[in-house]
């Protein structure tokens, strides 16, 4: 839950600054925080309640995107060919940025339907 909690402080610092620093894109940044907040709070919640032991604990009926998240770690190192370490870092940051807002939705949505699917047994059970 650490881990969860640092990185979610951490993106919204950096966004904050980059509001300042565009405020044309300020409302972006807005969405792109209250997006990563409420997906990975949902994904927590949603893992605690199914007795996950973290939730970066992925089965077989979680949504693919997200298995190859948490299970690929490839990574290699960027060279620099004469290109210059602003654009480059654009260039390598960037694909990043739309990967983790693309994992932030496919965990809202995914634990959105585990927390309704949870909610739905239990007032069956209830009733």
């Amino acid at each position: 839950m650490l881990d969860m909690l640092t990185d979610r402080c951490t993106t919204m610092c950096l966004l904050v600054n980059l509001s300042l620093l565009y405020p044309r894109c300020a409302l972006l940044f807005q969405v792109s925080m209250a997006l990563d907040v409420s997906s990975h709070w949902m994904h927590l919640h949603s893992s605690i309640l199914t007795g996950s032991v973290s939730h970066k604990s992925v089965g077989p009926a979680s949504s693919p995107i997200l298995q190859l998240y948490y299970t690929s770690r490839h990574c290699s190192g960027p060279s620099v060919l004469g290109v210059g370490a602003v654009p480059l870092l654009l260039f390598l940051t960037a694909p990043v940025c739309l990967l983790k807002t693309l994992i932030s939705c496919v965990h809202l949505v995914s634990a959105s339907s585990h927390i309704a699917a949870l909610d739905a047994q239990e007032r069956k059970r209830r009733s």
